[in-house]
């Protein structure tokens, strides 16, 4: 084979191997802005199995001067005192309470891991008072449409924000008796922000709170 057939023949591969990877190429990963440094512990405990799945940037890339709009969702694996309260007052004082207060702003979603939120560790230890003043102020958080989600569901609440991202659905059914504020705060930290229930169920008063704070929409079937 001489040097022009051979040439032709690799670029006929070239060109194939091209062509399937355009055709299997997958859609772009959902991009999160992590408020830890990339290489951080807390990072990699969080996050690690989602990495394939997502496009995961630490806050190195915002103060490099990436846009909050950029991303689909901000996530908070450690939430200081002093940062939650100032996000819960309004004040920007902070990396956490600056980038939270834009992504409220522009309609990004925010995400803040339950075990992460520092207050909560001195429940045992803490003046009343002060303790549930701070239960306030993550009360507060929920009120700015802030998803608070334990470990354990952090990735299920990711990929049900995705499908709500493709499908535009963030609607659920709850077919129970009775429904407790337990159940309504589990479907909200999963991104459902419309339940419907059947025509005879029971919400509780605590339930119909977080319904009110966190503006969620009940629908009863008929």
């Amino acid at each position: 084979m001489d040097l022009e057939r051979l040439v032709k023949a690799i670029t006929l591969e070239v060109l194939k191997h091209m062509e399937i990877t355009n055709h299997d190429t997958p859609p772009p990963l959902k991009k999160l802005l992590v408020l830890e440094e990339t290489d951080s512990k807390e990072e990699e405990r969080y996050f690690q199995s989602i990495k394939g799945r997502y496009q995961v940037e630490g806050i190195e890339s915002y103060h490099q001067g990436q846009s909050i709009n950029y991303y689909d969702a901000i996530i908070i694996p450690y939430l200081p005192i002093k940062e939650m309260v100032n996000i819960g007052i309004g004040v920007r004082n902070g990396d956490i309470s600056e980038i939270t207060s834009e992504a409220i702003l522009l309609g990004v979603k925010v995400y803040v891991l339950k075990e992460g939120i520092d207050y909560r560790k001195y429940q045992k230890t803490s003046n009343i008072g002060y303790y549930q003043m701070m239960e306030s102020y993550e009360k507060k958080l929920k009120e700015l449409g802030i998803h608070i989600v334990d470990q354990d569901n952090f990735y299920e609440s990711l990929n049900n924000h995705q499908k709500d991202m493709n499908n535009d659905n963030s609607s659920t059914i709850i077919d129970k008796r009775i429904i407790t504020e337990t159940d309504i705060e589990e479907f909200y930290s999963k991104g459902y922000e419309e339940i419907f229930l059947r025509e005879k169920t029971i919400i509780t008063p605590l339930a119909e709170d977080y319904i009110k704070q966190n503006r969620i929409a009940i629908f009863r079937e008929k």
